[in-house]
């Protein structure tokens, strides 16, 4: 059986079944139609270690001559990807807000502290847009010692997979002009990573539609 490749592109798609009936099988069979049959950039985030899919993705990528990115989230496996650096600051700063939970939640008390870390990130964010950097910003500055800002990024400078920095990391936005194949390893099981990776995919939806937007206008 074969895809409907403008169906696929105009539509969402679910596969759902019970444990062990198949459906990694069927993913499996779309992953490699959709990189052997288009162009389009593809992007898989696997919610637990898959032992066939990164295997088929790439040998899907090989045979149809494309690049293939493989990036994991989890501590010293391939792949090291930096959650801020990449983009304009702008964008950087809202999926820092987004993934450290910082957004307003209409508690006075709640957002009084969380309006404080956003306005101290908005004032140092510029040059400090690493993981190890963030921390130690947050570190040399007296307000931040009790924060909930410097303890979740704290958390996240011991999972080196996020020690990327502007040079060296993943890169989203080439993956999408590459239209690249990319395999990226969560773990929902782990809150932290499954935050990151709501943020991965947030800016990757971003710096697409913003790629989509730019062609359109010079097309």
């Amino acid at each position: 059986n074969y895809l409907d490749i403008d169906n696929w592109r105009e539509s969402h798609t679910q596969i759902v079944g019970p444990t062990r009936f198949g459906k990694g099988v069927v993913a499996g069979n779309v992953m490699d139609q959709i990189i052997r049959l288009t162009n389009d950039s593809v992007c898989y985030v696997a919610p637990k270690p898959e032992a066939f899919m990164p295997h088929l993705m790439f040998e899907a990528a090989k045979a149809a001559g494309r690049k293939f990115y493989y990036v994991s989230f989890i501590d010293a496996e391939p792949g090291v990807w930096s959650p801020y650096s990449g983009g304009t600051e702008h964008d950087a700063l809202y999926r820092l807000f987004y993934s450290a939970r910082l957004e307003e939640t209409g508690d006075p008390a709640t957002d009084y502290y969380r309006k404080q870390e956003r306005a101290f990130m908005v004032d140092k964010f510029g040059n400090h847009r690493t993981i190890p950097t963030l921390v130690s910003v947050c570190e040399s500055d007296d307000t931040m010692e009790a924060s909930s800002l410097l303890s979740f990024f704290k958390e996240m400078k011991v999972i080196t997979s996020f020690h990327g920095n502007k040079r060296k990391s993943f890169s989203i936005e080439k993956a999408l002009k590459e239209n690249a194949v990319v395999y990226v390893q969560s773990n929902l099981l782990d809150q932290l990573i499954k935050n990151l990776t709501k943020t991965k995919l947030l800016q990757t939806w971003k710096m697409d539609l913003t790629r989509l937007a730019n062609h359109s206008y010079s097309s």
